[in-house]
């Protein structure tokens, strides 16, 4: 395959944009307890917060496998089958969760599909897709492209997103306890 880094960087730097959301959403379900949500009422706030998150991390990952037919060359998408022959020799076991998430982007994200758009969280069960899915493709995918660190001359690619999720976690507890201490 042909090796270009600035396109290795991009897909590098859109994965790490998606994984940031995830780790934000998954670490405000859990930190935004009970008594914060419902006696507040930030509910309604909460509620906008978490699904927009939610949504923005499926379609981030829909990009990183988007197979975009390329007419003409600035019409080219970055996606993970530009850097493998055949991608799903590395992805096997995961190809029904990529094309369900593609599936979703589609009908939801990138159109209005009905059936999509009338309830987002009973379609997404209906493809299967949980967060753990996305939690796992994740880090398949991170797994992936780390073994591609040194064709591309990056270092640890793992460390970094690892870096990543630690930051947001103790981010996400610290403004927690900040606006509890405010509510209060």
């Amino acid at each position: 395959m042909r090796k270009n880094r600035k396109n290795f960087k991009i897909l590098l730097e859109n994965l790490l944009y998606g994984y940031e959301l995830f780790c934000l959403n998954e670490n405000l379900h859990k930190e935004v307890k009970d008594n914060y949500y419902y006696d507040n009422n930030f509910q309604e706030v909460w509620d906008k917060i978490l699904v927009s998150l939610e949504i923005r991390y499926w379609l981030e990952l829909a990009k990183i496998f988007d197979k975009y037919k390329q007419r003409k060359k600035f019409d080219r998408v970055i996606s993970i089958h530009d850097f493998f022959l055949n991608y799903k020799l590395k992805f096997k076991g995961f190809l029904r969760k990529i094309k369900n998430i593609i599936m979703f982007r589609n009908e939801f994200i990138a159109h209005t599909n009905q059936k999509a758009a009338r309830n987002p969280q009973k379609r997404l069960k209906e493809l299967g897709l949980k967060r753990s899915d996305a939690r796992l493709l994740f880090k398949k995918t991170i797994a992936v492209l780390d073994e591609l660190r040194n064709d591309y001359k990056y270092k640890n690619i793992k460390l970094s997103f690892e870096e990543t999720e630690s930051r947001i976690q103790n981010k996400v507890k610290k403004f927690v306890e900040y606006s509890n201490r405010e509510a209060l």
